[in-house]
């Protein structure tokens, strides 16, 4: 379990028929990699923390805090508004950082 959540995010699952998952995100947290829109090609795992909000449905949108196992490789570039899509084996939804709770390196 990640110590501390570094963003902020409203996320987005795809409907299961658009291709997003078949199960809901359950809590106490989801992981998957999350790609960031324009900033590099890369991957980053992440962890979206759900005890506050819930099981996620497909379909759903709900704003959640985010954790980064590798934050220092890109914490520089995140900033609110910046848009990023998850990724399980395809791309199961998408969404936006309302918030960024840090920027120091753990």
């Amino acid at each position: 379990m990640p110590a501390k959540p570094n963003v902020i995010a409203r996320i987005y699952l795809y409907p299961t028929e658009q291709g997003g998952k078949k199960q809901n995100m359950m809590p106490p947290w989801f992981g998957c990699p999350l790609k960031i829109d324009g900033v590099d090609d890369s991957y980053h795992d992440c962890r979206i923390l759900l005890d506050a909000a819930g099981q996620v449905a497909p379909g759903q949108t709900v704003i959640a805090p985010v954790a980064f196992l590798a934050p220092e490789l890109f914490q520089d570039k995140l900033h609110v508004g910046l848009k990023f899509k998850l990724w399980e084996t395809r791309f199961i939804g998408e969404g936006e950082i309302t918030e960024v709770l840090h920027h120091r390196s753990i």
